[in-house]
């Protein structure tokens, strides 16, 4: 039987015993009851994972844990993948989030264009992304936890990014279809909005990004940033 696997803010790298409360804890302990002598998998988002044993339950539903094993999983992708990824209503950006998590993105970037449906992401959504993240990192296995960063305007998060290294991509109808480059250790792509990028966002592209294909339909946001993501596994 598989483990539980639990994240941990914490730096557990020189540790022998930990102090788990919160949400973690109460996962642990009310929905799948754990109890004393009881093992559980944490990992703390630096590329290791813990094998751990519950030694006590504490007050205010914390637990206090020794460290059995640490090792070093390799589920992580060997390139780093920053999504650039349109804004969009309800709840199809967060399921964005939770599935380019399980697929090994390395950060996600709200953008706001001028054919985006919202403009941008709340405090209280960004915020929810984060534990989507978390449940996903814990779930799928990964060891460390993409980051996901307030939102840019389609133009900032351009400029800034193109001053980074790597490679950048926009996907646009009518290109070849991409293929990354084993060579290339970082790729920007940028996921625009069903109604596409304006003219004028286009032309300031053109200038800095490589315009590849996904097929000749379109594809709604999520879906063109899963089938993006999915090229690098």
């Amino acid at each position: 039987m598989r483990l539980t696997r639990i994240y941990t803010p914490q730096n557990l790298a020189k540790e022998e015993e930990f102090i788990l409360s919160g949400e973690g804890a109460n996962h642990l302990l009310k929905s799948m009851r754990l109890g004393v002598g009881d093992k559980f998998v944490t990992f703390d988002g630096s590329g290791a994972e813990y094998l751990s044993q519950v030694e006590s339950i504490e007050k205010k539903a914390s637990l206090r844990a020794s460290i059995l094993k640490r090792t070093f999983p390799q589920c992580e992708l060997s390139v780093y993948v920053r999504i650039c990824l349109a804004c969009v209503k309800g709840e199809r950006f967060d399921w964005a989030v939770e599935k380019l998590t399980e697929l090994g993105v390395s950060e996600i970037v709200p953008i706001v264009s001028r054919y985006t449906q919202v403009e941008g992401l709340s405090a209280h959504k960004l915020e929810r992304c984060r534990r989507l993240i978390i449940e996903a990192a814990q779930q799928c296995g990964r060891v460390k936890l993409p980051s996901i960063e307030p939102s840019l305007s389609f133009q900032e998060a351009l400029l800034s990014y193109s001053n980074r290294g790597g490679k950048i991509i926009l996907f646009q109808p009518h290109n070849p279809p991409f293929t990354p480059d084993p060579s290339v250790l970082e790729y920007t792509i940028f996921i625009g909005p069903e109604g596409g990028f304006s003219e004028e966002e286009l032309s300031l592209a053109a200038e800095l990004c490589q315009f590849w294909g996904l097929g000749e339909c379109v594809l709604r946001v999520e879906t063109a940033a899963l089938v993006a993501m999915a090229k690098f596994i």
